[in-house]
């Protein structure tokens, strides 16, 4: 979420100070911003998997659960995490275990790429090339529209990004992706749909479109709100909360690398869409991959990333009774690592 943030940051203020309309250091504003949240990671608590894996140092990882947490009881916390991070390290170091490697990798690949793809398919592209259109539509006149369009467009998305960091830092981080995905995916296929309906009565001669002028701008600026909401600032984050620490190289190589393929062909086959199926088909089409995505989401990723459930051989009792021995006495033994056949 702070890298989202930062971009979105600094993609605003590069279209609020730009240096040159035509010159390439253009791109020094956001990168400087990028860089400046990278610097910060280094004043940031350490993971409490890192720490309790490696070391064993729990009184450390209690204080980092606790401040990423803020719960009230972190023993329980820790007890939680030790119980998940072993549970992993067993399942994926076991050597009769490969068939549940498999389908764990085949799952983790499955939703990861499909979550990855999601902000491909929700329209931003068709929504960003008609993004003129719906202002001189609504009769509002600008001096210089483009430089005022990227401005508001980098500014909802600072808002946006910046309402779901929020919601993610004072809520249930699992809760509040749910919500924000779904209701960011919904809204969007009704924004896309409600969109093509419009231009289908406009390109059919209905003259009702012409009471009401404002109504695609107030769609465009809506879809642009909630997509920066969910879809454009969850999808990563969700995709690796669900995904187990020793497959997330490869499964992020994969489907990180699908969806920007996707992302140069929607954008390289835009034109060609709104030539071949109109543009309210071309609209209707997000829509159904929207609502397509929704599906997804609420019958798959929402039970994956809402999973509590833990089975091992360590209890919270025996966990318990770690914390609370003084770690001077005792030095647990490092714990192995394994790579994945």
């Amino acid at each position: 979420m702070t890298t989202e943030l930062s971009a979105a940051i600094g993609n605003l203020l590069a279209h609020i100070f730009p240096i040159s309309p035509n010159t390439q250091y253009l791109h020094l504003i956001p990168a400087t911003i990028i860089t400046a949240s990278a610097l910060g990671m280094c004043l940031t608590t350490e993971s409490p998997r890192w720490l309790l894996l490696f070391g064993h140092r729990i009184e450390q990882a209690k204080a980092s659960l606790h401040l990423l947490l803020g719960s009230s009881n972190p023993n329980h916390n820790i007890c939680q995490a030790m119980q998940r991070f072993q549970k992993e390290e067993e399942q994926f170091c076991a050597t009769r275990t490969n068939i549940i490697v498999v389908r764990t990798y085949l799952r983790s690949l499955t939703l990861a790429t499909c979550l990855l793809i999601l902000p491909c398919v929700s329209g931003m592209y068709v929504y960003d090339f008609y993004s003129k259109w719906v202002v001189k539509f609504a009769g509002v006149i600008f001096n210089d529209m483009t430089v005022t369009l990227s401005v508001l467009s980098a500014s909802i998305r600072v808002a946006g990004v910046g309402f779901a960091a929020a919601m993610f830092c004072v809520t249930d981080g699992t809760k509040s992706q749910c919500v924000c995905l779904i209701s960011s995916t919904g809204i969007i296929s009704i924004a896309l749909c409600t969109t093509g309906m419009l231009l289908f009565s406009l390109e059919k001669g209905e003259n009702w479109i012409w009471e009401v002028p404002w109504l695609p701008l107030a769609i465009h600026l809506l879809f642009h709100t909630v997509f920066w909401f969910g879809v454009g600032s969850q999808t990563f984050i969700t995709a690796f909360q669900f995904t187990p620490s020793p497959l997330r190289p490869s499964v992020f190589s994969f489907a990180g690398g699908l969806h920007w393929l996707l992302e140069m062909t929607f954008n390289k086959f835009l034109l060609f869409m709104i030539e071949t199926i109109h543009p309210f088909g071309t609209f209707w089409f997000y829509a159904g991959m929207s609502a397509t995505g929704l599906i997804l989401i609420v019958f798959l990723v929402v039970p994956e990333i809402s999973r509590k459930e833990i089975k091992s051989g360590m209890t919270c009792g025996v966990v318990t009774d770690v914390l609370q021995t003084s770690t001077d006495n005792t030095q647990p033994r490092r714990p192995t690592r394994c790579m994945l056949p």
